[in-house]
């Protein structure tokens, strides 16, 4: 299949028309990449649709390959998270994805309807505060619940991106997927921001690669991966999900972005069930997950210093939440 933009967006309409008949869905809508215009990376691409359905759906995710190269990544959502659509004005997550998105099944009339009231004033300065605000405090939480256990790291990584995220969509879109990390350093330079993008880069010493083995972190990620295929009935976890990422992590790190491996990396580690894994498998990538923390810093033992790191973080992109506001009146 050659893949364009234009063809992608086909495979959407085709998938959202069946099964909004079939399911008798409120509407669908084609968000991600594809909408933005550049949707491959690696030679690999997702289609991101979100399923209105007039119920609450059965399962939040779904994956759904069509080929090598190309997958379906479906959000289903219930109607009743739209019936209020001023609100998702101020929603960081729903409202920049609807009104960055592209109708593609909407027999009644209700997505259009959303859309138009919940995209009215969308980019005043207040609204744009509102959504940093809510990243910001989200950062915050997941800072304040950061202890030492087996998943810290994420959490702190999570936060941080919250963070970044919280300055960046005052620019537009927050950065997302697997161009996250250079999503974030486009933004804020957009923003003259960069200080807060090195900033970002420190909490996790992302900002300086000396001795990394990227190569080693990727073929363990993908066996962590493959493993956790085995141990888990989880819809959103399939082969062609986890070829897509390593794609796009080998792209990166061919074009020398090491930090934008780095980062995706620390968030989408699988977690592995020792009972339910080879003791080899299980030995191989967990001291392989552990090498790659201790070249970010994130060793149990220097959770404190991290904590802190985040928190002065933090506290710039708050700095400059607040300049911004009394700039633009909000």
């Amino acid at each position: 299949m050659i893949i364009t933009r234009e063809r992608l967006i086909e495979l959407g309409r085709r998938e959202a028309t069946e099964r909004g008949e079939r399911q008798r869905l409120a509407a669908v809508y084609l968000v991600g990449s594809v909408v933005e215009g550049d949707p491959l990376v690696g030679g690999s691409a997702d289609i991101d649709l979100v399923l209105i359905h007039n119920l609450s759906p059965l399962r939040p995710r779904e994956i759904v390959r069509l080929s090598t190269d190309v997958h379906l990544d479906l959000h289903h959502r219930a109607r009743a998270e739209f019936e209020a659509p001023r609100q998702l004005r101020t929603d960081p997550d729903l409202g920049p994805a609807l009104c960055h998105s592209i109708r593609l099944h909407d027999p009644e009339h209700f997505f259009d309807w959303v859309q138009a009231s919940a995209c009215a004033q969308f980019h005043h300065p207040s609204n744009r505060m509102a959504r940093a605000r809510a990243l910001l405090t989200r950062a915050r939480t997941l800072q304040r619940s950061l202890s030492v256990d087996d998943g810290w790291q994420r959490r702190l990584a999570s936060a941080a991106v919250d963070g970044a995220n919280a300055a960046a969509t005052l620019g537009g879109q927050p950065a997302h997927g697997r161009r996250l990390v250079p999503g974030l350093r486009t933004r804020l330079d957009a923003l003259d921001q960069l200080a807060l993008f090195a900033g970002f880069l420190r909490v996790f010493d992302a900002d300086q690669s000396t001795g990394w083995d990227l190569p080693g972190w990727m073929a363990h990620w993908a066996k962590a991966y493959d493993a956790s295929l085995e141990q888990s009935e989880d819809k959103v976890r399939a082969p062609v999900r986890r070829d897509y990422f390593l794609r796009a992590f080998q792209t990166l790190a061919e074009a020398d972005m090491a930090e934008a491996v780095v980062v995706p990396l620390l968030l989408t580690w699988p977690a592995l069930d020792a009972e339910q894994v080879p003791e080899v498998v299980m030995a191989d990538c967990t001291g392989a997950r552990q090498s790659l923390y201790a070249a970010c810093g994130l060793q149990d033992a220097k959770l404190a210093e991290r904590r802190t790191r985040l928190d002065a973080f933090l506290d710039d992109v708050e700095l400059f939440l607040e300049a911004w506001g009394s700039e633009h009146g909000a």
